[in-house]
């Protein structure tokens, strides 16, 4: 959740900054925060502890955070914000605001929804789960899904939630900016596990 909230900062606070129209609304980030952050986040609570537990430096005495768990959040979260305003501009310079929004909005609770599954560990892949597959996590996917498909497809949600119809040329750029969140964040896992071996290789050596 605190990926998404700084992601809707950050957004929020760029737009801001250069005096652009607003990328977001406080409907949107209002159901992102209720209903395509909480439930993944609730499911993730109940997953069971890595097998690999073990090999993993133990937090320091009177930290909440740990230093990489930090530095990770924020530039994940700035990834996601840079994601959505792009998605912003994209459907705003090819038809109009309302579109910006609906696509900048589609792309901030997606790409929620999607990151739970990449947060099962913070060093092994998307496509290996060491401790199996979460179940509450798939439902949790299924429920926000099916509620994000009622707003953006049922015409009298859509007006309280002020956005419309995206074209399927936009849904494909909405789906491709929400996967690259995915992306970011496994290149970080191999970057950290790379640095990781090597310095366990440095240290035998010694």
């Amino acid at each position: 959740m605190l990926v998404g909230n700084i992601a809707e900062i950050t957004t929020l606070f760029v737009a801001t900054l250069f005096n652009w129209d607003n990328p977001l609304l406080a409907v949107h980030i209002l159901w992102v925060n209720l209903a395509t952050s909480t439930l993944p986040a609730l499911a993730l609570g109940v997953d069971p502890a890595s097998k690999n537990i073990m090999k993993h430096k133990p937090v320091k005495t009177g930290t909440l955070f740990e230093k990489d768990l930090v530095w990770r959040v924020i530039t994940q979260g700035i990834f996601v914000a840079m994601m959505t305003l792009t998605a912003y501009f994209i459907g705003a310079s090819i038809d109009n605001p309302l579109t910006g929004q609906t696509m900048a909005f589609s792309v901030l609770a997606l790409s929620q929804m999607l990151r739970a599954f990449n947060q099962h560990s913070n060093t092994e892949p998307i496509w290996k789960r060491a401790t199996g597959m979460n179940m509450w996590l798939a439902i949790s996917f299924i429920v926000s899904a099916f509620f994000m498909g009622l707003i953006l497809f049922v015409p009298a949600l859509q007006k309280v939630f002020y956005i419309t119809n995206i074209s399927a040329g936009q849904w494909i750029i909405v789906i491709a900016l929400s996967l690259l969140s995915i992306v970011q964040v496994e290149i970080f896992k191999r970057f950290k596990k790379l640095r990781t071996n090597s310095g366990r290789t440095k240290l035998i050596e010694e």
